[in-house]
């Protein structure tokens, strides 16, 4: 058996061996003793199920077909989708939540099948890939052990071999980067943001006050606001920036994308910034990983998702991965989404990363992600305002006196603090 079909018949054998127990713990659930005529047998033929029977009776699962090879224990893969999809609404259907899971098993069983009857060469990688990439989503909902092992398997594909980015290849996508943005970026106004300080409490003896109080709350300076460029440079945890709406969540991101991008460049920073739009997520594409590959192809780089977790699993080019909008991601799609977003900073700590949300969504995700950083853009400031204004005129009319007029009208007509908003100073100008 070659490379790329052992390594799914390793990951396809993890995951019946937890999809089995899982199954009939679930029909017996609901059907009790009758778990086998009520969940299994109504849902395929009755020849079939007289063909079945008497191995069923003998081994008590559903592993009832043994043509004598090495992939006889994974057939039963291919009626695990019959039974979930006949049983979902009273079995099923509140374990999974989403029906898209009837078509991921449909994707594992065509994958079972063509490894049960193996054609001349491999199997293609980036098919491995995503059949034990979808076995592992599976699994997640119900056993995070299994979904874990099988995870393993998967990044085994690609173990051996270097980053799929060459430092060539990775020089021109930053000088698309830079290029791309040059006509704009000495407009940049690095907005300022402010972390989180919760308060805490001390005990009363260490304040010297109130000795009859147990604790007093203890009182925190106010944090001082900082650039976002400076507050990445230097944070080392995942960091999570919060705004209002038009506050300039997308474009600190993109100026972030950009000044990393020229940094690379000029060979004094290692991290490669890859700017990802939440709001393309395809639920046909499931993952984060397609979505990291598609905005890596929108650069000329020709890469699948297969080639980014092997460019995940490599410290030869880190990435700054910045994840824009997770508040514009559909309520269906937030599930899987925050799975992919934990996951990702979990078995992937070597990166730096960096998540935008507006500051009323960002609960409704309820992202584990342990060691977070969080803070809040700040509204533009009267002289970020008017440097704005100066130099937009400057560079596209060749007239700053105009922004300098503008500014000193909005202070007139008491606009200047609705123009503190980004979105806002753009509708006004």
């Amino acid at each position: 058996m070659s490379n790329n079909y052992a390594t799914v018949y390793q990951g396809l054998k993890l995951f019946r061996d937890a999809m089995l127990p899982f199954i009939v713990e679930k029909l017996q659930a609901v059907y009790g003793d009758h778990w086998w005529e009520q969940g299994v047998a109504r849902c395929f033929k009755q020849e079939e199920i007289e063909r079945l029977h008497v191995q069923f009776e003998k081994r008590h699962t559903l592993v009832v077909e043994l043509p004598g090879d090495e992939l006889a224990e994974m057939l039963d893969i291919n009626r695990f989708c019959n039974i979930i999809e006949r049983n979902w609404k009273p079995v099923f259907g509140e374990v999974f939540g989403d029906r898209r899971v009837i078509g991921w098993l449909q994707e594992v069983r065509e994958v079972r099948n063509a490894v049960a009857h193996p054609q001349t060469g491999d199997l293609r990688a980036d098919d491995a890939w995503r059949c034990l990439d979808t076995a592992e989503r599976i699994l997640r909902t119900f056993n995070e052990k299994a979904a874990d092992e099988v995870a393993t398997v998967k990044k085994s594909l690609y173990a051996p071999r270097g980053t799929p980015v060459s430092a060539e290849q990775w020089r021109k996508y930053c000088q698309s980067l830079v290029d791309d943005h040059a006509r704009w970026t000495e407009l940049f106004v690095h907005p300022e943001v402010l972390k989180f300080v919760p308060a805490r409490l001390i005990p009363v003896e260490k304040a010297g006050l109130f000795p009859s109080m147990p604790h007093l709350r203890d009182i925190m300076p106010p944090p001082q606001p900082v650039t976002v460029l400076d507050y990445v440079r230097q944070c080392e945890n995942p960091l999570v920036i919060l705004g209002d709406p038009g506050q300039g969540k997308t474009a600190a991101v993109e100026q972030l994308t950009v000044e990393y991008a020229r940094r690379r460049l000029k060979g004094t920073e290692a991290l490669v910034p890859v700017l990802v739009k939440l709001n393309m997520y395809d639920p046909q594409q499931r993952d984060l990983w397609n979505l990291i590959a598609m905005s890596l192809r929108g650069r000329g780089l020709q890469i699948d998702a297969p080639q980014v977790e092997q460019l995940l699993g490599s410290t030869i080019s880190p990435l700054l991965l910045m994840f824009d909008g997770l508040d514009e991601v559909k309520v269906a799609d937030s599930v899987n989404v925050k799975q992919d977003l934990e996951s990702l900073l979990m078995n992937h700590p070597a990166h730096k990363y960096i998540i935008t949300c507006r500051k009323a969504d960002y609960a409704r995700f309820a992202l584990r992600i342990e060691g977070e950083d969080r803070v809040e853009l700040r509204h533009f400031g009267k002289k970020d305002v008017q440097r704005f204004l100066v130099d937009y005129y400057r560079y596209y009319e060749q007239a700053p006196g105009k922004g300098r007029l503008l500014f000193e009208q909005l202070k007139q007509q008491e606009l200047l603090n609705l123009a503190q908003i980004p979105l806002h100073l753009g509708l006004i100008m």
